[in-house]
């Protein structure tokens, strides 16, 4: 709204507390309540070009809350959920959730995003075009610290803005959930900007066919 008003501009970097604020001033970002979501029928949100159901959103962050239920975090007892809608080569769409999975060797731990992101790859799926994202501290924590943690979205750390930036559907919506009701969209390209991917190496992850061992078995 204000792009040709270099003084507004500034006015709104100042005024906002956190990045995702900018996002949100520049346009390119939404909050709502879930609970609003849910009411509303037929509701159409545009997230830079991204055409966005009310269902749909919805629905990616119930799919994340089921998935936050596997969470195994019994180090940082902080539990992650995501939930990714993707597509593959021949038009099929399909949800794939996915969970934190820590480990011992804590250089170990995988991430909800990413533990989605290769199920979907594993089964054939490599174009995605959203994905919700939750998380938030287990029940073993103190109240307060639960509080905390839902007073800031849970926002994709930098790998798996990576990982998911490999199979993005240029672009990609990403949806972030409080569990205290608001609901916050953007688009990966604002996340990671200008990020390196696929395309900078002249591939395309959706159509991208190994073909080994196709040909292995072809062969004999």
């Amino acid at each position: 709204e204000h792009k040709d008003s270099l003084e507004q501009i500034l006015s709104d970097l100042f005024a906002a507390k956190d990045l995702l604020d900018v996002f949100a001033n520049a346009g390119v970002a939404r909050e709502l309540r879930l609970a609003t979501l849910r009411a509303s029928s037929g509701t159409t949100f545009v997230i830079n070009g991204i055409m966005l159901e009310d269902e749909l959103i919805v629905h990616l962050v119930d799919e994340a809350r089921r998935g936050r239920e596997y969470a195994y975090a019994p180090y940082s007892h902080f539990n992650v959920g995501a939930a990714i809608l993707t597509s593959n080569r021949v038009g099929e769409r399909r949800i794939f959730t996915g969970c934190n999975i820590e480990n011992a060797a804590y250089g170990s731990t995988v991430c909800a995003e990413r533990t989605a992101t290769f199920k979907a790859v594993s089964e054939g799926f490599r174009k995605f075009h959203a994905y919700a994202v939750v998380g938030g501290f287990d029940m073993s924590m103190p109240k307060a610290a639960r509080a905390n943690a839902q007073k800031a979205y849970i926002t994709p750390c930098g790998s798996c803005r990576q990982v998911t930036n490999e199979f993005e559907a240029n672009p990609c919506a990403v949806i972030m959930a409080k569990d205290t009701g608001e609901v916050y969209m953007t688009t990966l390209n604002y996340l990671l900007p200008s990020g390196f991917g696929p395309r900078a190496l002249g591939v395309d992850a959706a159509d991208y066919d190994g073909g080994y061992a196709k040909r292995m078995i072809q062969k004999g």
